[in-house]
Formats: structure tokens, sequence, C-alpha cells
């Protein structure tokens, strides 16, 4: 990344601190690049514990580095719409094969489970998914388990830490799966999030109706920074595109939009605006890159 910066500011003064640590390091990273006079921070990670619901501690640091003049710009994290979100529905009592599932999410017209399919990929083994629901970190009252059906048999169960409100586990791939999420103990969530966060895998998600977007990423005083398809950009033959938006959790309006600059042709560089909060488009990596031929990246006037 900063080879990009460098190119594209070769008189920019470069400093560098890793994120791979730890969220709290991370966030000691962010102002420490701050104290050090950096103005512009950029990162892209994504940690997939962090908070849907409220601001996590990578958060709070951007929001002190931005109100002290810096610009902070992440990745918006390419995982397209493959999220669902809903107030807590239960079923009081329900059978899947020979399971009983008790105070169970219903998915949808009584159904106590929800059909995720994960198809093959040459990249990634696995797709990896979050649960979450809102109530505050270090301090969780539900105690909700996943629990993974394959032909209605029982494949994987997965609880919380008991302590923070989120759930991750991982599907491997070519298969076709059945989701149920009960609440083991405690008083019943008001929301509930579940997201895949697997860009590499065709994903699909019975009732998907959310974004993916979270953590930092849904910052406002962060640009979230997405990426399209730059063989497939329609309106560049001299109007603006607008990209895809994402819609933040809790929230029933689009947090953010990114549209395109100065127009280019079909397949050559373009630049992507921002407006903040800014959300995402999701587009494979491979297919996000320009023709080796295409001109240099330029600011815009």
């Amino acid at each position: 990344m900063m080879q990009i910066v460098h190119d594209v500011a070769p008189g920019a003064n470069l400093d560098f601190y890793t994120a791979f640590v730890s969220e709290q390091d991370f966030a000691a990273g962010i102002l420490a690049l701050a104290n050090a006079g950096c103005r512009v921070i950029c990162d892209d990670i994504l940690y997939f514990a962090e908070p849907f619901y409220q601001t996590g501690v990578v958060g709070k640091a951007i929001q002190t580095v931005e109100q002290e003049g810096v610009i902070f710009l992440t990745s918006s994290n390419n995982s397209d719409s493959l999220g669902y979100q809903a107030a807590w529905n239960p079923i009081q009592t329900a059978t899947v094969g020979s399971t009983v599932l008790r105070d169970t999410q219903n998915f949808g017209n009584g159904s106590p489970t929800q059909t995720v399919t994960v198809g093959a990929s040459q990249n990634v083994p696995n797709a990896t998914f979050v649960v979450q629901w809102n109530q505050p970190y270090g301090a969780v009252k539900s105690n909700l388990e996943v629990v993974v059906f394959l032909n209605n048999v029982v494949v994987a169960t997965v609880t919380g830490n008991g302590s923070d409100p989120y759930i991750i586990f991982t599907l491997p791939q070519g298969n076709t799966y059945t989701i149920a999420v009960q609440n083991l103990s405690g008083p019943d969530p008001g929301l509930i999030k579940e997201v895949c966060i697997s860009p590499a895998m065709p994903v699909t998600i019975n009732g998907a109706n959310s974004g993916t977007v979270q953590g930092h990423e849904i910052s406002p005083y962060a640009l979230a920074v997405g990426a399209v398809n730059a063989a497939n950009t329609p309106g560049l033959d001299g109007t603006r595109s607008r990209a895809k938006t994402s819609r933040r959790p809790g929230q029933g309006r689009n947090s953010g939009s990114i549209t395109m600059g100065r127009p280019f042709p079909v397949g050559r560089s373009f630049i992507i605006r921002l407006q903040s909060p800014a959300s995402t488009t999701s587009t494979p990596p491979s297919q996000t890159s320009t023709p080796f031929s295409a001109p240099r990246l330029r600011r815009q006037a």
C-alpha cells in the first residue's frame, strides 16, 4: 500500500504501523501515527469481532484523530450484500431432524432455519460468518448459539465467548447448509445480524437483506473506500455512475454512497469520489484491476 501511495504522491512523507497484532494495538497505532504528525491515515484491515451495533476501540481511535484534523480512510470490505438483519422473533420450540431447538430465531414463515449455500473456490477452503446482536461488549446478557445442519444432521454448534455479543464460524465450501440461531439463556436480544465475509467464493444467504460493512468501516469519522468492476461501469459515457450502497446496522436508510468522478472509457482507470460515511460495492479483486495498458491514476482537481 505504501508503494502505491508513493507512486501517486512521491513527495509525501510516509510512516507505517502494523494493524495485525490486535484491535487494541491497531487503535494504539492510529493514535501513534497521528501523534507522529500523520495527517492522512489509511488501512485495509478488518477484525471479524469488531462491533456492528456500537463503536469499538478502533472506531474510537479514528474519532479521536479525525477530530484533531486527520483524514482516515479504510477498506469498506468487499463482501457484497451478504448480510441478514432482523428483530429477534423467537419460535419457542422447533424440531430439525432429531434436534430440538428452543427460543430460536424465526427466519420467516415460521422457519427455524436459514438456507446458506457455499460454492466452490480455489482461493479459500471455507466461508467465514459473523453473527452479532445488539448488546454491549463486555456485558452480554444473552447466550446465543449457532447450530449448523447438513441434510438435517447437526455438523457444528458454536456459542459466544460469554462476554461479547458475537459468534464467528466457518462453513466448508461446496455444500448447502441450514442454520439455526437459538438463545440458550438470558433475555432475548432486540436485533440480530449475520454477515458472510468471504468475497473469494460464491455464497448465497436465503433472506439476505443487508450489507456487510461493520466495525470501524461504518464510523462516521472515516471514509470507507470500495471498488467496482473495471469492466462493468455503466454511466461512463459522460454521466455519473452511482455504486451500490450498503445499510449501516440498525438503520433503515443508506449510510452514504460511492460515486464516480471524472469519467474514463470503460476498462480504463477511474477515480472514486467518496461521501462520508461511505459505503461499499463488492467486486472480486481480480475484477477491479485495470488493464495493463491503462493510464496511471491521476489526482482530480
